[in-house]
Parts: structure tokens; sequence; C-alpha cells
């Protein structure tokens, strides 16, 4: 392995971290004051914002910009001082010094310019079977980019050849570049992600986010390119946390276009309406929880960044290494069963080496290091050495549930 592989590992490394743990000793906000927390500016000074039971933050998420720059950067090696920049350009092909996955290159990305006049760019791979196809749309992690699915994941070579129950083997793949946030959490977070406070999920959403994949789902629907009845989601970390957040709500609420969202899967996530950091007052989480029966799959590690059991989660908080409030893998899946009521929720529980269990490691085993660990390595056999891949699982998953008729 290359000295840039490694390098990218580590990079990588920290910022799935600072994904899922919050910060004690950093640099305090200024004190709070909900009275001035109505605007984005006011998201980058105090790193907190005013919460609305219904909809979260009440403003989206304010991007990087040369007038307003990132200054709480996530902390990583070699990384910039501020961002002034509101989004990267991913070269949606595998980076050259990847050697452990298939090459493959899209021609570079798509984009279009959203109503923030901010230029939105996305990895297309499009099997031109001349016959709308399965559509899955990814979302990677915090700090990282739509070419992620290319460098750590399977995905973009199975589209070729694995049959999500379209007229021939194959799907597109729609892999999404974030934006450079301001995050609004008292730690250094500053940078790509996809937002999950401002839980606007009406048609003509108000969260970029939202709104860019209502966009490009009716987009590929119109174009003859995507099967209506077989658009679905995965996701990695905030990824997935998105992922869910957008499918659960789009299963029922359609695109402005009309179109729904089939099923869900993805790795390491929990509960996108709780907080996403302690300090958040007045709380951010939601009062009431949608209702769905959105089929979706949740593949998380035994020993979890985002903690897999209670006891994880509870042991980090003692052992002050807080995680964010909802994180809990297994206060997650209850709270799909109960407040979302949905029974088409399911959880695998995979080892260090990918392997299922039934339950997950005891709190006392799982080490800060081997949870990081485990958490950045998406479950496809490869980055975790262990050789077992649960792309198949998930794409079957897929495939399974796609919306009903047709």
């Amino acid at each position: 392995m290359t000295d840039n592989r490694w390098m990218r590992i580590l990079l990588i490394s920290t910022l799935l971290a600072c994904s899922a743990l919050a910060c004690r000793g950093c640099a305090e906000s200024p004190p709070f004051d909900a009275a001035v927390f109505t605007t984005p500016e006011s998201v980058e000074q105090y790193g907190m914002s005013v919460c609305d039971p219904e909809v979260g933050i009440v403003v989206p998420l304010p991007t990087c910009h040369p007038s307003r720059p990132c200054t709480r950067v996530l902390p990583v090696p070699g990384g910039e001082d501020t961002i002034a920049v509101p989004t990267q350009v991913p070269d949606c092909e595998t980076a050259e010094d990847v050697d452990d996955h298939p090459r493959w290159s899209d021609g570079g990305p798509q984009d279009f310019i959203d109503r923030d006049n901010i230029i939105r760019r996305y990895c297309l791979y499009d099997p031109e079977q001349g016959a709308p196809m399965p559509l899955v749309l990814w979302y990677h992690g915090t700090g990282g980019s739509a070419d992620n699915v290319y460098d750590h994941t399977g995905l973009r070579d199975k589209a070729r050849h694995v049959d999500l129950g379209g007229p021939q083997p194959g799907f597109a793949l729609l892999s999404i570049e974030g934006r450079n946030l301001h995050w609004p959490t008292a730690d250094p977070r500053d940078g790509p992600h996809h937002d999950v406070f401002h839980r606007d999920l009406n048609t003509n959403s108000a969260n970029r986010d939202v709104a860019l994949a209502d966009r490009l789902i009716d987009k590929l629907v119109d174009d003859g390119v995507a099967d209506p009845r077989r658009i679905y989601v995965m996701g990695w970390s905030n990824g997935m946390h998105f992922a869910q957040l957008y499918g659960i709500a789009r299963h029922d609420a359609p695109t402005a276009g009309g179109n729904r969202i089939a099923a869900i899967a993805g790795f390491s996530a929990a509960d996108p309406y709780n907080n996403r950091a302690f300090e958040q007052t007045p709380s951010c989480q939601l009062a009431q929880y949608p209702r769905s029966q959105v089929p979706l799959l949740l593949i998380g590690r035994s020993c979890d960044a985002i903690p897999c059991s209670d006891e994880q989660y509870q042991r980090a908080i003692d052992k002050d290494r807080p995680v964010a409030p909802g994180t809990s893998q297994e206060t997650w899946m209850r709270t799909l069963a109960q407040r979302i009521a949905n029974p088409n929720a399911r959880r695998i529980i995979i080892d260090n080496d990918g392997n299922e269990t039934a339950s997950c490691l005891s709190a006392d085993k799982c080490r800060a290091t081997r949870a990081l660990r485990n958490h950045i390595h998406w479950p496809d056999g490869i980055s975790d050495g262990g050789g077992r891949d649960w792309e198949p699982t998930m794409l079957d998953f897929l495939r399974d549930n796609p919306l009903p008729g047709g």
C-alpha cells in the first residue's frame, strides 16, 4: 500500500472519528443567547442555533464561503485553518494510488447551481441500457467525498452487473458530494457533510441536501434513467444519518415530481432526529417522530464509534469520550420499532472482521481505538481485511423491497 493510501486512511479515520465523538476541552462558544439564533450567521458565530421541535435547527446550515469562511475546521493532518469554498470537486474515478478496489472512471462530476448560487456536484454511473434501471443514491461520511464510493467501496463495480430487479442486471449509481458546512456544535467540525440538522422535509424543502436529492431523482426519472419503483438510498456514518432522514421522509411523501424512495441500506449510523451534540439548548430533537414502514437495513460493528449498544454509549461518556445524544444503534432500533412504528427495520451486527455476531461487544472490551477502526472500514471485506463482503446483503435487501405496483 502506498504512502498516499495510508495518509488517506489516516485522514478519513480522523474525519469519521469527529463525526461520532463530541469534544470536551475544545474552545468554548460565546454565551448562549436564544434571541439572536435566527440567521445562518448566528450558526457560524455561536456554533449553536435556535431549535424548533418540528424542524430541528430553524435555518439550513450555511456553507463555507469567502465572505463567511469556516474557522472551526475538522482537525485533520495537514488540514487548512479555514475553508472558504462551498464544495470540493470530486474526480468521479478511483484514485491512482488505490490498489485494493477496481479502477473505474465516470468522466468527472456533473453539476447544477442551487438556490444559494452554489455549484452542487455529483458522480453518476448510468448503465445506458435504453430502459429505466434501478437507482442507488450513495452518501459519504463526515469529511468524505463522492469519490469515496470508488476508493472505499465495491459499489461502482457491482453497479455494472448486480441484479436489483431491473430489466437487465446493473443499476444507476449516484454519489453526491457534500457541502463544506458550518457545523453547529462546539467541537471543530466544519467541513464536508450532509445537513441532518434542518429537518424541513416538505416538497421544495429549504434543506439544500434534501432539495438536491429531490431534483436529481426527478431529473433521472424524467430522463428515463431511473425506474421510479426502484429508487434506493445508501450511506455511511453522516451519510447514513442523512440517507435515513431522507428515505423515511420520501418513502411516503413524494418529491415534486411524484417520486418516492423504496428502501434504505447502509453502515454505522443511528437516530437522525436527535441532538448531534450535548450543548444544544434548547434541544434540537424532534418532538414528534414520523411514522414510516420504509424497509431499512442498518449494518453496524459490534464495537463502533457509533455505539452498538446502550452500554457502549454509557461507557464512552463515563470515560470522558462523550458521544452525541441519539447515537446508540441499540436505542435507534427501539425507536424505529416504537416511535416510528416500523416493522420493516432490520439490523445486522458484525465483528471486526466482518463476521455476523448475535450481540454487541461488552463495553469494557470496546476500546476507543477499536471502535474507530471498525467505524472507518466500510464492510466490503477489503478494508477490514476480513474477506466478508456485506454489500451483496445490502443490495439484495434493496432489490427485494421495491415500491408496490408496476
